[in-house]
């Protein structure tokens, strides 16, 4: 069943996705890499100040791959939520000396207010879902995005995970603060 709802979600977000994104889909692996690597490049020449997400999942592991070939010195933050796994922590310590990353910055907010937000909304509600990402998720990585004057934000976002994501593009423009959301896996599969 979850299987079948994920397929099926997967077929909802291509068919969402912009004409100039769709094609990029079906592309061999190796032309997807160069794809987002080009993408990269791009805002690498365009930006001053450019920043890359790191959670230590998949996506961003591939992301982390892939940009430093391009930009060794590339800034990395990771959010913590204080609700990661013991082993994502060894994950992403490990990652980060392994790979040799020279900037990397853990952000997370100022107290958990999980118990606050599941008393007040409801767990796992939609309205708790939003209380917990923007408190716990979006503020800490948009004051990181402010305090350190990123003009660009590098993101692995990949279209096919949500109908919102499915209709997003390569560059993207984002405020509070003002900056450039950068999406180079947006056109990549699970598979």
């Amino acid at each position: 069943m979850v299987e079948t709802f994920t397929k099926d979600r997967t077929r909802i977000c291509e068919d969402l996705m912009r004409p100039e994104i769709r094609p990029l889909l079906d592309l061999p692996l190796d032309e997807k890499i160069e794809r987002s690597k080009d993408v990269m490049r791009d805002a690498i020449e365009r930006y001053q100040k450019i920043g890359l997400g790191f959670s230590g999942g998949t996506d961003s592991l591939v992301l982390l791959h892939l940009v430093l070939q391009l930009k060794k010195d590339i800034p990395c933050v990771f959010v913590d939520t204080q609700h990661e796994f013991p082993e994502t922590y060894d994950f992403v310590s490990k990652t980060i000396v392994d790979w040799d990353v020279k900037d990397f910055q853990k952000v997370r907010a100022h107290r958990k207010r999980t118990d606050e937000f599941s008393q007040k909304l409801g767990y796992k509600t939609p309205e708790f879902a939003v209380a917990y990402d923007g408190y716990h998720k979006i503020a800490p990585l948009m004051k990181a995005i402010r305090d350190r004057g990123f003009d660009a934000f590098i993101v692995g976002l990949r279209g096919v995970e949500h109908e919102e994501r499915a209709k997003e593009i390569f560059f993207s423009a984002r405020q509070s603060p003002d900056h450039m959301r950068v999406h180079p896996l947006l056109f990549w599969r699970q598979e």
